[in-house]
C-alpha cells in the first residue's frame, strides 16, 4: 500500500471478494433461519384463525394469546438453549433443538383436531 486512503465504497470491496465456501455456508445459514422464521410467523396467523374458530375465543383474546405464547416460548427458549449451549456445546444444542422442533411438528401433523391432544396426554 502506498498510504493513500481507499476511494471506493465498502460494497465495491465486498463485490471483489472471491466466492468461497464461507459465502455458501453463510447464505445457507441465513436462508435456513429465514425459512424457519417465516414458517413460524405465517403459522401464527393460521393457528390464530384455528384457535378462534375451534375454541370459540374472541378475536381480541386470540390475538393476545398466540403472539404472547410464541414470544414467551422464543424468549425462554433462547435463555434455556443459551445456557445449555454453554454447558454442552452449540452443536449438541442445535441438534437437540431440531429434535424438539421436528417432534412437535410431527405430532401436530398427525393431529386431526384439537380434541386429539387430550387423548395424547391421558
Amino acid at each position: 500500500m502506498d498510504g493513500k486512503p481507499y476511494a471506493g465504497s465498502v460494497s465495491d470491496r465486498l463485490e471483489r471478494l472471491p466466492w468461497s465456501g464461507v459465502h455458501r455456508n453463510f447464505l445457507l445459514m441465513v436462508a435456513g433461519g429465514e425459512w424457519a422464521e417465516t414458517l413460524m410467523l405465517l403459522g401464527n396467523g393460521a393457528i390464530l384463525a384455528l384457535m378462534v374458530s375451534v375454541l370459540h375465543f374472541s378475536t381480541t383474546v386470540g390475538t393476545l394469546i398466540i403472539p404472547t405464547a410464541f414470544f414467551l416460548g422464543e424468549f425462554t427458549g433462547s435463555i434455556f438453549f443459551g445456557w445449555l449451549a454453554d454447558r454442552r456445546g452449540r452443536k449438541f444444542v442445535f441438534l437437540y433443538n431440531l429434535l424438539v422442533f421436528s417432534t412437535g411438528m410431527f405430532i401436530a401433523g398427525l393431529m386431526s383436531n384439537y380434541l386429539a391432544w387430550q387423548y395424547l396426554f391421558l
